[in-house]
């Protein structure tokens, strides 16, 4: 068995502890390039940022009309990717909502309900306690959707009651104060 000494920790280790380029061996073992990698990026943590948000630039502005002629080859998938992003474990919104549907399905929906008609296609799921699936979701119009209760979950109208009763109690209270104190 072949064996190379590591330049940085001074042991003998087999061949395979070595990372290897074409025929070339590197000279520190994979163990120690691992901890000088975490040092560097330990230390160079906000130019690697810098460099990341560069190189993300460059390649959305290189790659933007790549993406247009996707989404309107297959405008369905525009829809498709936020909501499933939107159910994931670590969302936002909907963790604890399931995402029960393909992109054949949305398809389906999308030539089901003529969303392809429509100004602004929204999804929408018919029951909000009920997941994502092909009986539970349409396309209808983003302004009716929105209508609808939104981030707010169709709760708008009580919430405008609690407003107003608060309200109301504020100006009781106010008249009450007025009346004690003149």
């Amino acid at each position: 068995m072949k064996t190379k000494i590591c330049c940085k920790c001074k042991q003998e280790k087999p061949l395979s502890e070595f990372r290897q380029y074409k025929k070339y061996r590197y000279p520190y073992c994979k163990m120690c390039n691992k901890i000088y990698q975490q040092n560097w990026n330990n230390l160079n943590r906000n130019k690697i940022k810098v460099q990341r948000r560069i190189r993300d630039a460059r390649y959305r502005k290189r790659n933007s009309y790549k993406r247009l002629e996707y989404f309107n080859k297959y405008p369905w998938l525009k829809h498709f990717f936020p909501a499933r992003s939107r159910c994931k474990k670590g969302g936002n919104y909907y963790p604890q909502i399931k995402f029960n549907m393909t992109r054949e399905d949305f398809k389906e929906l999308w030539f089901k309900d003529k969303a392809y008609l429509m100004k602004r296609p929204s999804i929408d799921r018919i029951n909000n306690n009920r997941y994502y699936t092909l009986e539970n979701c349409r396309f209808i119009e983003l302004s009716e959707n929105s209508r609808n209760g939104g981030l707010i979950g169709g709760k708008i109208k009580s919430l405008r009651k609690i407003l107003a009763s608060r309200k109301n109690l504020m100006t009781a209270r106010k008249v009450r104060k007025e009346n004690i104190g003149g």
